[in-house]
C-alpha cells in the first residue's frame, strides 16, 4: 500500500475527535438531537482547522444506517463509504475548479433524484467563495427552497467574498484558529501513536509554526520526522522547517537590551547563514517585542492566554522583559516596523536587516543636563569640555544674541522658581572644534520630541518641523521658528499642542518643563512676532492646505500636487 500521510490517516472520525472546535460539534449535534437539521450550512474559517472533515462527520451523522445521529457507527456500509470517499449520496465538489454556472446547472438538474443508499443526498462545495456570480444566482432558488432529501454544505476561508443572497440562505458556523497548546497535544498523541522519539520542546517548535492549522501541523511532523530519522529535537525541527527558535530570539533582544552591537551582528549571520528569510526574521522580531510588551505590562498574561509560550520559555521572557523599559519597547518596535517597510525597497535584505536592529541596540539615553548640572570642566592647559545646552546655533554670534534675547523673555519665571548662576542663565554655544557630540545629543533629543508629538497629533507635528530648541533656562526651553514659520509658531502656541509639547519634553528631559517660542531670522537674532506679522500676510487657504497633515500624506500616497 501507498504510504498515508498522518493529516489523513488521523483526521477526526467524530464529533467527539475534533480538536478545537467544540462550539462547532455541540452545534451540530444538538441540531441533530432536537431534528433542527437546516438544508444549508456555511461552515467559514481558516484553513486546515476541520471545516471539511466536520462536514464528512455530519454527513455521516445524517446518512448513519442508525442515524441520523449525533454519534455515527462508523461500521455500517453509508459510514464506510463517506469515510472512503465513493459515497453516491455524499458528493464533494471543489468550486476551484468547478465554479462556472454550467456546473452550478448540472447540481440543480441532478439534486431532485432521491438519494441511492442514505435518508439524504448532501453537496460538500468546498472553497464555495470561487463560484462567479452567475453561478451563484443560478443556485439561489434551489438553495432556498431544495427538496426534502438534499442537504448542503458550504466551507469557505473568505465568506467576505460570498453574496449577501447566499449568506442569508445558510446557517453561518464560524471556525476558529486551533491554539498552539492544543495543536501541541494533538500532535504529542500522534507522536506517541506513531512512535517518534520527538521531544516536548520539538512539539512546540512545529504547533507554532503551523500558525493555528491543525492539518499543516501534522503535515509538518511528517516532514520533519523524515528530516530527523531518529530522535526529534527542536533545534532538528527549526532547521527542518527554517524556522527561527523562540530562545534565538531571547538571545538575539538580550543583546538589543545591552546595546552589544557585535552580538547583534553575529546572530543576524547566524540566522542568514541557516538560510531564514530576512523580511520573516524582521516579522518575528516584532512578534518577540510583542510577547516582551506583554510581560512587561500583564506578568500573568501567560495564565490568561496572551502568551501562547510554554512554561520555561514564559520563565526567560520574563527575566529578559526587565532589561527594557516600555519606552525601549515601543521605540524598538517603531524602528522594527519602519525596517520592514524600507527592507521591500532593497535588492539585499540583510542590509535592512543588519541596519535596522543595529539600531535598536545602539540607541543613545536621551538625558540632557541643565547648563547648571553640569560638571565643573578640569583646569589646565587642555580646553574644556562644552557644556550640553539647548542651543544649536551654527555660529557662535547667532547664539549669543538667542541666548540674550530668550534671558530677557524667561528671566522673570526664572527668577520665581529660584536664583541661577549666570553660566544657568546665559548658555554658550560649544567651540567649533568639540560641537559635534552636544549638538548629535540635542539633535537626538529634538527628533525625538517632534516623533512622540507627531505620533500622538501629527499635525503639531507638521508644525514642528522646522523648529528647533534655541536656549534652556532652569526649566524653561526655548523654541525658535525661522521668520516664515510664523503660521506654525501661532499654531503651536494653542493651549492643546503647548501642553501636548510640554509633556514629552518633561519626561525625556525628567523634570517639569515649559515651553515659550520665539522668531528669529537667518542669523539666529530674534524677530518681534508683531514686525513679522505686519512683513508677511494671512496665511491662504492654499497655505493652509499645504500644511494640513492628511493632505500631504494623500500628496506622498498619490504622487499629487495642489492646482487650486
Amino acid at each position: 500500500m501507498s504510504y498515508l500521510v498522518l493529516a489523513r490517516k488521523y483526521r477526526p472520525k467524530s464529533f467527539d475527535d475534533t480538536a478545537g472546535q467544540e462550539a462547532v460539534a455541540t452545534t451540530l449535534k444538538n441540531a441533530i438531537a432536537m431534528k433542527r437539521i437546516a438544508h444549508a450550512y456555511l461552515f467559514a474559517g481558516p484553513r486546515g482547522v476541520g471545516k471539511t472533515s466536520l462536514a464528512r462527520i455530519f454527513a455521516k451523522a445524517l446518512n448513519c444506517e442508525k442515524g441520523p445521529t449525533p454519534d455515527p457507527c462508523g461500521t455500517c456500509g453509508n459510514c464506510v463509504d463517506i469515510d472512503a470517499s465513493r459515497s453516491l449520496d455524499v458528493l464533494e465538489i471543489d468550486a476551484a475548479s468547478n465554479r462556472g454556472i454550467d456546473d452550478i446547472r448540472a447540481i440543480r438538474d441532478n439534486i431532485r433524484f432521491s438519494p441511492a443508499a442514505g435518508k439524504f443526498k448532501i453537496y460538500i462545495v468546498d472553497e464555495v467563495h470561487q463560484v462567479t456570480g452567475p453561478a451563484f444566482n443560478a443556485l439561489l432558488k434551489t438553495l432556498e427552497e431544495p427538496p426534502a432529501h438534499a442537504k448542503f454544505i458550504f466551507a469557505t476561508t473568505e465568506p467576505q467574498e460570498i453574496p449577501a443572497t447566499i449568506l442569508s440562505r445558510c446557517q453561518r458556523l464560524d471556525f476558529r484558529r486551533i491554539s498552539t497548546q492544543k495543536i501541541a497535544e494533538v500532535l504529542t498523541t500522534v507522536s506517541k501513536k506513531e512512535k517518534f522519539n520527538i521531544d516536548a520542546d520539538a512539539i512546540f517548535e512545529i504547533a507554532k509554526a503551523a500558525d493555528g492549522s491543525l492539518r499543516d501541523s501534522q503535515s509538518l511532523l511528517d516532514q520533519v520526522a523524515s528530516f530527523c530519522n531518529g530522535k526529534i529535537t527542536a533545534a532538528a525541527a527549526a532547521a527542518a522547517l527554517g524556522t527561527v527558535r523562540t530562545e534565538e530570539f531571547i538571545d538575539l533582544f538580550t543583546a538589543v537590551g545591552q546595546r552589544d552591537a557585535a552580538a547583534v551582528l553575529d546572530r543576524i549571520d547566524h540566522a542568514v547563514q541557516a538560510g531564514t528569510d530576512a523580511a520573516y526574521y524582521l516579522e518575528k522580531c516584532i512578534e518577540h517585542v510583542r510577547q516582551l510588551m506583554i510581560v512587561k505590562t500583564a506578568p500573568n498574561a501567560g495564565a490568561s492566554g496572551l502568551l501562547d509560550l510554554p512554561e520555561p520559555l514564559r520563565i526567560r521572557l520574563a527575566e529578559e522583559a526587565q532589561i527594557f523599559s516600555r519606552q525601549d519597547l515601543f521605540y524598538i518596535f517603531s524602528v522594527l516596523a519602519g525596517g520592514m517597510q524600507q527592507a521591500k525597497r532593497l535588492t539585499v535584505k540583510r542590509i535592512g536587516l543588519e541596519m535596522t536592529l543595529l539600531k535598536c541596540a545602539l540607541r543613545e539615553p536621551m538625558v540632557l543636563m541643565d547648563p547648571s548640572e553640569a560638571p565643573a570642566a578640569p583646569s589646565g592647559p587642555v580646553a574644556s569640555s562644552p557644556q550640553v545646552t539647548l542651543a544649536t546655533q551654527t555660529s557662535a554670534q547667532g547664539t549669543a544674541a538667542q541666548g540674550t534675547s530668550a534671558q530677557q523673555r524667561t528671566g522673570g519665571a526664572s527668577s520665581s522658581a529660584g536664583s541661577s548662576s549666570p553660566t544657568a542663565s546665559s548658555p554658550t554655544a560649544p567651540s567649533a572644534g568639540s560641537s559635534a557630540g552636544p549638538s548629535a545629543a540635542l539633535d537626538e533629543l529634538w527628533a525625538s520630541v517632534v516623533r512622540r508629538v507627531q505620533t500622538e497629533k501629527m499635525s503639531a507635528g507638521t508644525f514642528l518641523k522646522d523648529a528647533s530648541p534655541v536656549d534652556l533656562n532652569k526649566d524653561i526651553v526655548v523654541i525658535g521658528f525661522p521668520e516664515e514659520r510664523s503660521f506654525d509658531m501661532e499654531a503651536m502656541s494653542a493651549e492643546t499642542n503647548r501642553r501636548l509639547l510640554e509633556k514629552h519634553l518633561s519626561e525625556l528631559l525628567n523634570k517639569e518643563t515649559r515651553v515659550t517660542f520665539i522668531l528669529h531670522d537667518g542669523d539666529g537674532v530674534e524677530i518681534d512676532p508683531s514686525k513679522a506679522a505686519d512683513k508677511s500676510s494671512p496665511p491662504s487657504s492654499r497655505q493652509i492646505a499645504e500644511k494640513n497633515p492628511l493632505i500631504q500624506n494623500a500628496m506622498g500616497i498619490f504622487g499629487g500636487r495642489i492646482i487650486q
